[in-house]
């Protein structure tokens, strides 16, 4: 059974930027890439009696970067997403964390839970050690966006136009996630890429007219 919990970080400028949510430790599913979930972290319990809450960070402050790898265009990008590199990217985490751990403790848990595994108190207690442990532990969904940045023709760094045109190129377009700005809040962006698609096939086919000015 999952549920998740939508809330606003202390101090945050941004609505809704956290996410708690449960879920079974195992996932059936086979890994198209592997390594990329989180480790089980069941301790000598077996896997199909553990549960865990996950928090995750919706609207990062942090930014990674795409490089190159190769002048060879066939050959895939190197992705560097620098996670948690922002200290306040680090400080919402723990802080979700910890709200986690007090849910589990409440009265709304006590017929469900019969303890808690990790992490531990001390851990929990300590900054720097929750930082170490949430460093081990972190995994990723991987809705990554904002690799070919829209803009105007001013800024130098803009791949693509208002209408997702590739500067400079005659005839290519872009219609993803990367030219968003930012991840939209912390449901994943499929329903926004599909918006993108669908608006931008209309400029493609010449059904809505595009300005070039």
């Amino acid at each position: 059974m999952h549920f998740s919990l939508h809330y606003t970080s202390e101090g945050s400028s941004a609505s809704n930027d956290m996410v708690l949510r449960t879920s079974p430790v195992v996932d059936p599913r086979q890994e198209r890439v592997p390594g990329v979930r989180t480790r089980y972290l069941n301790g000598d319990v077996p896997p199909d009696r553990v549960a865990r809450i996950s928090c995750t960070l919706g609207l990062p402050d942090g930014a990674g970067y795409v490089r190159l790898a190769s002048a060879d265009p066939s050959v895939q990008p190197a992705f560097h997403y620098c996670y948690l590199q922002h200290p306040n990217d680090r400080r919402r985490v723990r802080e979700g964390l910890r709200m986690a751990v007090r849910l589990l403790a409440s009265e709304a848990y006590k017929d469900v839970v019969d303890y808690r595994i990790h992490p531990t108190d001390a851990i929990l207690a300590d900054d720097d050690a929750l930082d170490r442990w949430i460093r081990q532990t972190v995994g990723t969904a991987r809705h990554v966006s904002g690799t070919c940045k829209m803009g105007p023709e001013t800024d130098p760094m803009a791949v693509v136009d208002q209408y997702c045109r590739v500067k400079g190129v005659e005839g290519l377009w872009v219609v993803d996630a990367s030219v968003m700005p930012r991840i939209p809040r912390s449901g994943g962006s499929h329903a926004t890429v599909v918006m993108i698609g669908e608006r931008v096939v209309d400029w493609i086919a010449g059904r809505v007219p595009v300005s070039n000015g």
